[in-house]
């Protein structure tokens, strides 16, 4: 499906108009909502002359769900999400980026849209329908500097995006109204930083308690990536996040990461690998009442198979280990990250990680079936802390992902089967689910 230019204008604009109309709650009074009306009106009329030919995009991206969670009705979900995107041309290197999504059930009711749709019998799948303004900010850039101000996706590090991210397999983003800078120091070092004052999280807008839907913060988050041709990529990062209405997630954290090629060879025999590691320390401020110092740890390792022996049938097979430490009272959090590519598909631990910590070992591989771009990864979850002499044994996690592409079309098909500890009960943590899902993609 292709749509002509000055029908994607006039349509971005008709969407922009309702998303002003639909995006913020502080402005719902009389006076505001008039404001907000004559604004959209402007998109509206003036979208077709601002928008430069080669500045508007689509994205569609439609997926079939079937969610087990072993206690409410197996959920089965058909979502829709449009993501139109648009930029004004450039004006002394200044112009205007919006982008607006709209995600649609389809009147499918026979699953939990994490709170919206009112169907708490059924098992949840987070994704539900509505319009929302996603990203709408000047922008100014230059060969050296960035500076993006207004509504925007901020991903910080590789994705997924442990600390600060969109959350990208939701059909509904995770977006942020703040001011983001990203100035090139040298040819292998660049500086990131961010002020953030609200995330408006993937449950979407019209999820009737605020506290849930979005999270007012002051927030100042500094990356500083340093990327060389012989020692790989090096991170280093802090999170100042002071959250207004949720306490217990502010917190500072330091960190350090990198990205390498390791495992160079042994004698005459070379083994390809790519090790990652990071370590981070967190502890509470502001009205936080745990102050607690909390640790991070991740290492990961991946071996290239077919490097190392040509007829090898698997690419790459590797393992990897982190640690969530937890004291009992509290533990190391990420509230903003992209927290579905961690701990597992499954999403049984997302950002509240379970007081006496997270342990996850992983074994992966991955590997190109008749063209088919193939991932399993096998998770085994403990406690970080000791409970009555040992580690808690949490439960285990199978994990499936294979994609190919058709033309312009994308078909993915992605599982996640969860086995808890029943010895646990009645911890979620040893419930056992099961998700399945079929997604294809496409841009117009």
């Amino acid at each position: 499906m292709f749509i002509q230019s000055n029908n994607l204008k006039s349509i971005t604009g008709t969407l922009l108009s309702f998303a002003l109309l639909q995006t913020n709650q502080r402005f719902y009074t009389s006076v505001g909502r008039c404001v907000l009306a004559i604004l959209s009106a402007i998109c509206v009329s003036v979208a077709p002359y601002l928008i430069a030919d080669d500045g508007f995009s689509g994205d569609v991206r439609i997926r079939y769900a079937n969610v087990d969670d072993s206690i409410n009705k197996t959920a089965t979900a058909v979502t829709g999400r449009l993501l139109v995107g648009y930029r004004s041309t450039n004006w002394r290197n200044w112009n205007l980026n919006l982008a607006i999504e709209h995600v649609n059930d389809f009147d499918i009711h026979s699953y939990n849209d994490a709170g919206t749709n009112g169907q708490i019998q059924y098992a949840t799948e987070a994704d539900p329908s509505g319009t929302e303004l996603d990203e709408g900010y000047i922008q100014f850039k230059n060969e050296r500097l960035q500076f993006r101000y207004g509504r925007q996706y901020i991903d910080y590090g590789k994705l997924p995006q442990r600390y600060i991210g969109t959350a990208s397999w939701r059909q509904n983003y995770q977006t942020f109204d703040g001011l983001t800078i990203q100035g090139t120091v040298s040819e292998d070092l660049t500086i990131d930083a961010a002020v953030v004052e609200r995330a408006y999280r993937v449950i979407g807008r019209r999820h009737p308690s605020r506290l849930a839907r979005e999270f007012d913060l002051d927030g100042l988050a500094v990356m500083a990536t340093y990327d060389s041709d012989s020692y790989g990529k090096l991170f280093g990062y802090v999170y100042n996040l002071d959250f207004v209405d949720r306490a217990n997630y502010s917190t500072r954290t330091v960190g350090l990461r990198g990205e390498t090629q390791c495992l160079q060879g042994f004698g005459q025999i070379a083994i390809p690998a790519s090790c990652d590691f990071e370590y981070a320390s967190q502890s509470g401020i502001g009205s936080n009442p745990y102050d607690n110092s909390l640790t991070y740890g991740h290492i990961k390792v991946g071996l290239n198979l077919q490097d190392i022996f040509s007829q090898s049938p698997i690419d790459t097979v590797g393992i990897a280990y982190s640690n969530l430490e937890g004291d009992g009272e509290t533990a190391f959090r990420t509230p903003l990250g992209s927290v579905h590519g961690y701990a597992g598909w499954g999403d049984k631990i997302l950002i509240n990680t379970p007081l006496t910590g997270l342990v996850d070992q992983e074994l992966f591989l991955i590997d190109n079936i008749l063209k088919w771009d193939t991932k399993i990864v096998y998770h085994r979850f403990t406690s970080s802390q000791s409970v009555s002499g040992s580690k808690q044994r949490y439960g285990s996690e199978l994990d499936a992902v294979t994609s190919r592409s058709f033309g312009k079309y994308k078909v993915a098909v992605k599982l996640a089967r969860y086995r808890g500890n029943k010895d646990l009960s009645p911890h979620p943590l040893s419930i056992d689910s099961s998700k399945f899902w079929v997604q294809v993609s496409f841009s117009i």
